[in-house]
């Protein structure tokens, strides 16, 4: 896994500008509005208010309210015995980001071949994805196009 994590940092990074340099002009994004939004809820003394920030529903004395649904899953995944609870490394489950890898690029790929492609698995879909790419083209600086590659179709 650590050389892995250094063959990523080594894509980004170069001989002539140190990593510091390369991400020092991004900009502290803003606060994530939906904290506010908890803050403002917390703090509003209002007997009967309702939080409709956080997307979990609540019962009559404002404890959450699981779907049946929700629990019947869970009971599923409580009692299979190859579940282990353990956090996924950063970039995700490396059989699913490998495997994912060669079915967009093709187990011929030569780019998979000479190591040059790194995959991230995220929880969010495309919408993950295209922040990555938004955020790369934003501030990455490289001496090249710039330019991401995604399956067709997308989803």
């Amino acid at each position: 896994m650590a050389s892995r994590l250094q063959q990523i940092v080594s894509h980004f990074s170069s001989d002539k500008v140190p990593m510091a340099e390369t991400w020092q002009n991004v900009p502290l994004a803003p606060p994530d509005s939906i904290f506010k939004l908890t803050t403002a809820y917390k703090a509003d003394a209002f007997p009967q208010k309702v939080n409709l920030g956080v997307g979990a529903y609540r019962d009559d004395q404002n404890k959450p309210w699981v779907l049946p649904v929700v629990k019947k899953a869970t009971n599923i995944l409580l009692n299979d015995p190859a579940l282990d609870h353990e956090y996924l490394p950063i970039t995700g489950l490396p059989e699913f980001t490998s495997a994912a890898a060669r079915l967009i690029l093709g187990s011929e790929s030569v780019a998979i071949k000479e190591q040059r492609v790194a995959s991230a698995q995220t929880i969010s879909g495309t919408g993950a994805n295209h922040l990555a790419a938004l955020f790369l083209s934003r501030f990455y600086t490289f001496n090249g196009p710039k330019q991401v590659f995604v399956s067709n179709p997308t989803w």
